[in-house]
């Protein structure tokens, strides 16, 4: 959340920086983190077009570094409030991996986030204790494994994309009718 402690997390060879949404106007921090030439992942939430625009401007010329989450700033969110279209938003108009910081108390958002075309997922996790501060937004290892199995059973469905007969569908080319 400031730079001495971003220099010093540098010194400690993290992999990754995370910039939360109350700071991403925060220009001299993220100045700062850019210098580091790692990933970045920038939280939205509170966030208006010409901050998240500044933010993508700084890392223009890194942005295979940049990471934008669509972030609804509630705690607990509840699921209806999601907003997951801004995914599809965020996607056209900036050119870098686009994910979700999920707020909710469950899965299905982040399912649901990864049929809008998210690939960076941030949820609160807890290990098994009731005094957790981030109880209300947080998942426990059983719904973590759901969740990652549900977004990589999700990859298969959507598929490659591409035109043409799939291996599957072999067999029943026989059976494809010609016009004359």
């Amino acid at each position: 959340f400031d730079g001495q402690s971003a220099k010093f997390l540098n010194d400690l060879k993290v992999q990754l920086f995370k910039i939360a949404s109350f700071d991403i106007s925060n220009l001299k921090l993220v100045k700062i983190i850019k210098k580091f030439n790692k990933p970045v992942i920038v939280s939205t939430g509170m966030s208006s077009k010409s901050e998240i625009d500044k933010i993508y401007n700084i890392f223009k010329s890194k942005l295979k570094n940049l990471i934008i989450l669509h972030c609804v700033s509630s705690y607990p969110l509840k699921e209806e409030d999601s907003n997951l279209k801004k995914i599809q938003t965020l996607r056209n108009l900036y050119n870098c991996r686009i994910g979700l910081s999920d707020h909710t108390n469950d899965i299905d958002t982040v399912t649901y986030a990864r049929l809008m075309g998210a690939s960076v997922f941030e949820k609160h996790f807890m290990l098994k204790n009731d005094n957790c501060v981030d109880k209300k937004v947080s998942i426990d290892t059983v719904k973590s494994k759901k969740m990652i199995s549900n977004i990589k059973f999700i990859d298969k469905v959507l598929g490659d994309g591409r035109i043409g007969i799939k291996s599957h569908e072999i067999s029943i080319k026989q059976f494809k009718r010609y016009s004359k």
